[in-house]
């Protein structure tokens, strides 16, 4: 889930055409690899590489809440990854709901849900293969405007307050 005052189309111009985002430590083997396809990107369109801000949100060493969420709004596509647990991380909501489209590999859950609003990449894929849809994707101005309305109206469900709506329901049912 995450924080729909923060995470939302703030309608900013789009800036930049790819924007790398995430931690790229031992637990992100792919996203380590996607990080190295950037200069080949590079070559074609406008990349943005965004360094993880540390644990510490007090003392942060980047773009953290709205600013980053700014950051995300600004960009057609952002690149991440499941990780290597394969998990249904914060940022496959929280790129949608900024109004960008999430590059990345499918996590293990929810895959038809994913695959309605995802630019979906995969390890088994070369870095000419990625790079390739990637730049298809922005080209096709229409699907790129599909694939963010898609984004944006099915993660209206993925916020703190839906899942906390949730949560209290499922708790009650327990009782």
């Amino acid at each position: 889930c995450a924080d729909s005052a923060i995470y939302k189309d703030y309608g900013l111009e789009k800036k930049y055409d790819v924007l790398f985002t995430g931690a790229v430590g031992r637990h992100y083997p792919f996203r380590q690899r996607l990080r190295k396809v950037i200069p080949k990107l590079k070559e074609h369109v406008v990349c943005k590489v965004l360094g993880h801000p540390g644990g510490n949100l007090n003392k942060s060493r980047g773009f953290v809440l709205e600013d980053y969420a700014k950051l995300i709004n600004s960009s057609k596509i952002a690149l991440t990854c499941s990780s290597r647990y394969k998990y249904r991380l914060g940022k496959y909501a929280e790129i949608p709901m900024c109004g960008s489209i999430v590059a990345a590999d499918l996590p293990d859950e929810d895959q038809d849900f994913f695959k309605k609003f995802m630019l979906v990449i995969s390890p088994k894929m070369n870095d000419e293969e990625i790079v390739d849809k990637i730049l298809n994707c922005l080209k096709d101005e229409e699907g790129m405007k599909r694939k963010i309305l898609e984004g944006i109206e099915l993660n209206k469900e993925y916020t703190q307050e839906k899942y906390a709506e949730r949560f209290v329901r499922l708790v009650g049912e327990k009782l």
